[in-house]
């Protein structure tokens, strides 16, 4: 009886230890993948920062780019308005030339009427 009680515990005892084997094992197991995700963490916090770091130089590349459209579009307001006050000075002076040949066309009209 003292011998089957032994065997019986021993059949405990190797059923405790294979138990403790495998929850060893699992333990071991989600260690190692409790690191692999800290580690994946650590990676993806880097990339958010570097992705971060990159919208902030967007930004800053957006709003000179906004600045320099701007001035840009005032700088070809600015030409248009040149060329338009050059189109009215040359206006101005073909006028003026015309002006002056109508002058003349009549002074040598009066001159040829007063001849004849």
């Amino acid at each position: 009886m003292l011998t089957h009680q032994i065997k019986s515990e021993e059949k405990k005892n190797i059923s405790l230890v294979r138990l403790v084997a495998q929850r060893d094992e699992c333990i071991a197991a989600h260690c190692k993948q409790s690191t692999y995700l800290q580690s994946e963490i650590v990676t993806l916090g880097r990339k958010v920062e570097e992705l971060v770091d990159e919208k902030e130089a967007l930004r800053v590349s957006l709003i000179e780019m906004v600045s320099n459209k701007e001035g840009e579009e005032k700088r070809l307001k600015e030409l248009e308005i040149d060329q338009e006050s050059a189109k009215i000075k040359v206006d101005n002076l073909r006028l003026e030339l015309e002006l002056e040949l109508v002058k003349e066309s009549v002074e040598t009209a009066e001159a040829h009427a007063e001849v004849e």
